[in-house]
């Protein structure tokens, strides 16, 4: 029988506020807590492999908001299911839109690429039954230069006991699965959940949590200054409200994708981005209030031992 809303969270480390994880750090024990968290974090995959296994799912689709860890994660869970024999083909819904000049634009005459109708419903679903079927389906790769979708190049055919993997921000939105019976779908929404304590008063929020994420991986990946993360935010933010909040209560499986040490692990990196933003910018104010939240958390001495496969590792590199 399908276990619905599986809640699969992280455990104590003996971590309860900042304060403890600084006297860790000091201590030099912060390693074994490194290590602890990413082998738990991993034991609470292969659980939910397990899991979407025994209910002998053939789709499996997550989401989660901007910089939850979606990528890794789910090449990660894929790892899992293969060690259970399940070999999963592994897509993203960002292949699946539409040619940029089918996508209606927005009163800015900008394409917004945060809306379901970017995304062409009936192929996806049409490929998704194929696949399932056994037949030989020629999957789209969107060019995002050229802004049309190419094919050809990724012709693939699941056998019975392959696994389907999707990730993107609208898997949980039933229109991109309307054509496929929910008995075989398997939905999990990934967030990083647990909000480090200041102390009994005072919590970082989760969102402040994706926002370093986010400003520290732009940085490394695509060479953006704080400024631009944070322009962009509201409107990735929105995205988030369409998307992804009306439908994460009906899912099969909530993932926590916090990790104990991580403001000390993202501190080195979002520190002096945020002191780069000078008073006369508009962002100088939140720049000042995420950096005093930063202020309680004494910075990482090392990333040694921080996993080469750990969730981290998308945001900070390495």
């Amino acid at each position: 029988m399908r276990q619905q809303n599986e809640t699969i969270t992280e455990y104590g480390t003996g971590i309860v506020y900042l304060s403890d994880l600084n006297d860790r750090i000091k201590s030099g024990e912060i390693d074994d807590d490194i290590q602890f968290a990413e082998t738990l974090m991993s034991v609470r995959m292969a659980r939910l492999a397990d899991l979407i296994v025994k209910e002998q799912i053939r789709l499996v689709l997550i989401a989660g908001p901007s910089a939850s860890g979606k990528t890794s994660f789910t090449k990660r869970l894929c790892m899992h299911l293969w060690i259970n024999g399940k070999k999963p083909i592994y897509l993203g819904t960002d292949d699946y839109y539409l040619a940029r000049d089918m996508i209606r634009e927005e009163p800015d005459g900008t394409k917004n690429f945060e809306k379901i109708s970017a995304i062409d419903l009936d192929l996806f679903n049409r490929q998704m039954k194929q696949l399932m079927d056994g037949e030989v389906v020629d999957i789209p790769r969107f060019n995002f230069i050229t802004g049309v979708p190419e094919f050809g190049e990724h012709k693939t055919q699941a056998k019975p006991e392959q696994i389907i993997v999707v990730e993107g921000i609208f898997c949980l939105n039933p229109l991109l699965t309307a054509g496929i019976d929910d008995a075989e779908k398997f939905k999990i929404y990934v967030e990083p959940r647990t909000e480090p304590k200041i102390d009994d008063k005072r919590k970082i929020q989760t969102s402040d949590i994706r926002k370093f994420r986010r400003m520290v991986r732009d940085n490394f990946h695509r060479g953006w200054t704080p400024e631009q993360t944070l322009a962009v935010w509201e409107k990735v933010r929105l995205g988030e409200y369409e998307n992804i909040v009306p439908y994460k209560d009906d899912v099969n499986a909530y993932f926590d994708t916090s990790l104990v040490y991580e403001l000390a692990a993202l501190k080195p990196h979002a520190a002096p981005l945020l002191k780069n933003i000078g008073r006369t910018s508009e962002y100088y104010k939140e720049a000042q209030r995420l950096l005093e939240l930063l202020s309680h958390v004494e910075p990482l001495p090392s990333e040694r031992c921080i996993f080469s496969n750990s969730i981290l590792r998308e945001f900070i590199g390495g």
